[in-house]
């Protein structure tokens, strides 16, 4: 749904430039708490392995939505569950149909 008012809100305020939009909460979600998430939503526990950083491993990364709320007005807001139960859906959704 952000993505959507996102994307409307950019093509009405169309210019001449195009910009690049960070469409998030700007909220930090760990790999671990998207894992736990998928898992309740899926039904199913995940095989996880944690291994040690590798060189060059990012440790920590958080979008930051203020250019879209500044240039855009809008705003993310829905919960990473939310979101994260509507791809699953949608995904089961493709898979049943095919």
């Amino acid at each position: 749904e952000d993505v959507v008012v996102a994307m409307v809100a950019a093509m009405a305020n169309c210019c001449s430039h195009a910009a690049v939009y960070n469409v998030c909460t700007g909220m930090p979600t760990s790999i671990n708490t998207l894992v736990e998430v998928l898992e309740r939503i899926i039904g199913r526990k995940a095989f996880v392995q944690n291994d040690p950083r590798r060189p060059g491993d990012i440790a920590r990364s958080c979008g930051d939505p203020s250019r879209m709320t500044r240039d855009l007005g809008v705003s993310a807001r829905t919960p990473i569950e939310v979101g994260l139960t509507h791809l699953v859906e949608w995904q089961r959704r493709l898979a049943s149909a095919a």
